[in-house]
C-alpha cells in the first residue's frame, strides 16, 4: 500500500504532526507567565524546608504582590503557544494563526494573521488570581495555613485528628500548603447587602473589540444567547456589547470607612501611628481625575498625610508616585499619621476626615484618635 500523501495548506508546514485550531474573534489578554524555583530554607518552624518562589516568566524577578483583591500587577505575558515553544515569539513545531483577535502583543503573529490588535480590550473588570492573604487585611488576613509536616521517624507522632496537616513522601520530604478564599466578589469590601464583582469580561463602549470581528464562522449568538451582531459588525470576544446592556459605571470607594489611631502623647510627630486607606475603582470604566487626598474636620491639624507613602493623585508636594487614573478593580493608597498637637493643645478625642476627589465625586473616611 502506497504511503499516504498529505499536502499541507500554506502557512501550516507541519500539519501532519500538529493540529492547527481555528483562532478567530478571540481575546487573549495579559495571560500571565510564571515559573517556580526552589530557594534556601525558611525560618522558624520552616527552617528544615526549602522555600518555593514564584517568578515572572523565565526571569529571576519575583512575581509582585497584589495591592488589592483581584488586582493585576505587571507581569510577564504569554498569550498563546504550542508545546515546544520556548517563549511567546519563539515557535518550534508550529506558529498559530489568530485572526481578528486581540492579543497582549501581536509580535510573532501579525505577519501571518489579519485583523489583529494589541490594544487593551477594556473589559468591565479584569480579574487576576488572588493571593492566599487578602491584601486589604494585612497580616490579620493570613489565610488558612497547614502546619509544617514532620518526619514519620519523629516520635512521638501526633495523635490522629481531622485537622489539615502535611505528610511525607518516600524521600521523607513534605510540602506545606496555604490557600486563600476563592470568591466571586471581594471579601474585603463586601457587606451584607453589596459586593464588588471581581471579574466581568464583557467589553465596554469604546473598546477596540466593538464591531471589529469577522462574521466568517462566527456563531449567531453570544455567550449569553443574545443575537449578534448588535451593531455595524460582530464584536471580538464571547460577549456582544449591545446584547449585554452594560452601562458605564463611574464609581470609587475609599476603605476602610473609619480608622481609630488609638491614644498618643501630645507633641508626637514622626513616631505617630500610621494607617492606610485604599481608593478602589469599583466601577466598570476607568476612574479619572484623581486628586491628592486632603484632611478636613475639627481636628484636621492633629493628623498628617504622608505624601511619600501615598500614591493617589498626581505626583508633587513630596509625593513621588502619582495615580490620577485607575482601571476597573485597580487601587491607590493614602497614608495618614496621627500627630496630636503639643500642649497647650487640649487632651481628649480628636476627629477629622480624609477625602479624595475624582470623576465619581468625593470619597471620605473618618479619623479618630485620643491625645493625652
Amino acid at each position: 500500500m502506497a504511503p499516504l500523501t498529505v499536502t499541507c495548506p500554506t502557512g501550516h508546514p507541519n500539519c501532519k504532526v500538529v493540529s492547527y485550531p481555528l483562532l478567530s474573534n478571540d481575546v487573549f489578554w495579559q495571560n500571565r507567565d510564571y515559573h517556580i524555583a526552589v530557594g534556601g530554607p525558611g525560618t522558624g518552624t520552616q527552617n528544615q524546608q526549602n522555600l518555593v518562589t514564584l517568578y515572572n516568566g523565565n526571569t529571576t524577578t519575583a512575581a509582585p504582590n497584589q495591592t488589592s483583591t483581584g488586582a493585576c500587577p505587571a507581569a510577564t505575558y504569554w498569550d498563546i503557544g504550542v508545546r515546544g515553544d520556548t517563549g511567546p515569539t519563539n515557535h518550534g513545531l508550529a506558529t498559530l494563526n489568530p485572526t481578528f483577535s486581540i492579543l497582549t502583543s501581536t509580535t510573532g503573529y501579525s505577519a501571518i494573521g489579519s485583523g489583529n490588535s494589541q490594544a487593551n480590550p477594556n473589559v468591565v473588570r479584569q480579574y487576576c488570581n488572588g493571593s492566599r492573604i487578602i491584601p486589604e487585611a494585612g497580616t490579620a488576613g493570613a489565610g488558612w495555613q497547614v502546619p509544617p509536616g514532620i518526619s514519620d521517624a519523629t516520635v512521638p507522632n501526633p495523635v490522629f485528628n481531622l485537622s489539615p496537616s502535611a505528610t511525607v513522601d518516600e524521600g521523607n520530604n513534605w510540602v506545606n500548603i496555604s490557600w486563600g478564599p476563592l470568591s466571586m466578589s471581594n471579601p474585603a469590601t463586601a457587606t451584607s447587602t453589596t459586593s464588588t464583582q471581581l471579574g466581568n469580561y464583557s467589553i465596554t463602549p469604546g473598546s477596540p473589540a466593538v464591531d471589529s470581528g469577522t462574521a466568517t464562522g462566527a456563531p449567531t449568538t453570544d455567550f449569553f444567547g443574545n443575537t449578534r451582531p448588535q451593531g455595524a459588525g460582530i464584536d471580538i470576544g464571547a460577549v456582544e456589547l449591545g446584547g449585554t446592556g452594560v452601562t458605564p459605571v463611574v464609581s470609587g470607594v475609599l476603605a476602610p470607612p473609619t480608622r481609630n489611631f488609638g491614644t498618643v502623647t501630645r507633641g508626637t510627630t514622626l513616631t505617630g501611628p500610621v494607617q492606610l486607606f485604599t481608593l478602589t475603582n469599583n466601577g466598570n470604566v476607568p476612574l479619572t481625575g484623581i486628586t491628592q487626598a486632603s484632611l478636613t474636620g475639627a481636628n484636621a491639624a492633629d493628623f498628617f498625610i504622608i505624601r511619600l507613602l501615598s500614591t493617589c493623585g498626581p505626583a508633587g508636594g513630596g509625593q513621588l508616585a502619582g495615580q490620577t487614573t485607575l482601571a476597573p478593580g485597580a487601587a491607590c493608597l493614602i497614608t495618614v499619621q496621627f500627630r496630636p498637637q503639643a500642649a497647650p493643645a487640649l487632651i481628649g478625642v480628636k476627629n477629622a476626615t480624609v477625602s479624595v476627589t475624582d470623576a465619581a465625586g468625593t470619597q471620605t473616611s473618618t479619623l479618630t484618635g485620643t491625645a493625652q
